[in-house]
């Protein structure tokens, strides 16, 4: 069979350039799918590392846990010594004579009375004691005992009260013995 084409030559070549396009974007559908594929498998391998990775460092972190714990402990005695120091450097910077204060409390402290505890915090001193007499006269002990410290001008200037705490009565052998607690709040500077 026989074509004849009449159309000028400019023309022809425009018609046949028209029917070629088709064909090359057909050759792109499969390199856009082939690409998408490749994509999604490259995100699949990506996911898949990180999870193993992640199971990794899950593993790696309950190894390191007993540490992280005697750590945890270490920090809180660190605190805890720190806060001391602090708390210390604090009654320091008050120019309180401490061996004078403590000279005070033995030389007003009443026979009978005596001394188990005497702790120092921020803002107070805590003494605890324990009180025993014959006579059965506890109670006037602890009271001649806060009086004398009381009225000690030179042990008192740096605190703002001293309160008598809690009082409880034990037997110990065939003697009443009486515990008391003395709180002193300290002036502040």
């Amino acid at each position: 069979m026989i074509e004849i084409n009449l159309l000028p030559e400019e023309l022809k070549t425009r018609a046949q350039k028209k029917a070629a396009e088709p064909d090359k974007f057909l050759f792109l559908i499969p390199l856009f799918f082939a690409f998408l594929i490749l994509l999604h498998l490259a995100f699949g391998l990506m996911q898949v590392s990180r999870a193993l990775r992640f199971h990794a460092l899950n593993r790696q972190w309950s190894k390191l846990s007993p540490d992280i714990k005697k750590l945890e402990s270490f920090k809180t005695e660190y605190e805890s010594f720190s806060l001391d120091g602090k708390i210390r450097e604090e009654l320091l910077a008050k120019n309180t004579k401490w061996s004078e204060k403590l000279n005070k409390l033995s030389l007003d402290l009443v026979p009978g009375v005596w001394f188990n505890e005497i702790a120092v915090g921020k803002k107070d001193i805590l003494i605890k004691g324990s009180v025993v007499s014959l006579e059965k006269k506890e109670v006037d002990l602890i009271n001649r005992f806060m009086s004398n410290l009381k009225s000690d001008a030179e042990f008192m200037k740096d605190f703002l009260s001293l309160d008598l705490g809690s009082v409880q009565k034990k037997k110990i052998g065939t003697f009443d013995v009486v515990d008391f607690s003395v709180t002193a709040v300290l002036k502040p500077k």
